[in-house]
């Protein structure tokens, strides 16, 4: 009985870990492309990135809540599937890690940005 208890939270805490990636993923490319798009055209990119990225982040996260969840309800029944993702999410952190630190900027990002951001986590409490 508690086994199916954990499943169940896992799997909802798995949903919002794979939503999140897959919006941040999604708007992270959606506007690297409206960027470039803007700059050969010869157009400021701040001036239509910031009001596009305004208005199709919070459609990008409700469409993508919607595809996640239909597919996890229809899997519910597989105990094994939940598990098995965040494993996989799991084994890809090293290898974002090595992409990162190639680049000398966000390799300071990751020793030191962290403070920041949990602090604001204890505060909003």
């Amino acid at each position: 009985m508690w086994i199916e208890a954990l499943l169940s939270s896992l799997t909802a805490t798995f949903s919002s870990c794979a939503l999140s990636f897959l919006c941040l993923l999604s708007a992270g490319m959606l506007m690297v492309c409206i960027v470039i798009g803007a700059l050969k055209l010869g157009l400021n990119p701040d001036n239509i990135a910031t009001p596009i990225a305004a208005s199709l982040g919070d459609l990008t996260t409700l469409s993508l809540l919607a595809f996640v969840s239909s597919f996890f309800y229809k899997h519910k029944d597989n105990r094994y599937l939940t598990p098995l993702l965040c494993i996989s999410f799991m084994a890809l952190i090293p290898i974002w890690v090595l992409i990162a630190k190639q680049n000398p900027p966000i390799m300071k990002i990751l020793k030191f940005g962290w403070f920041p951001i949990i602090l604001a986590m204890v505060i909003s409490r």
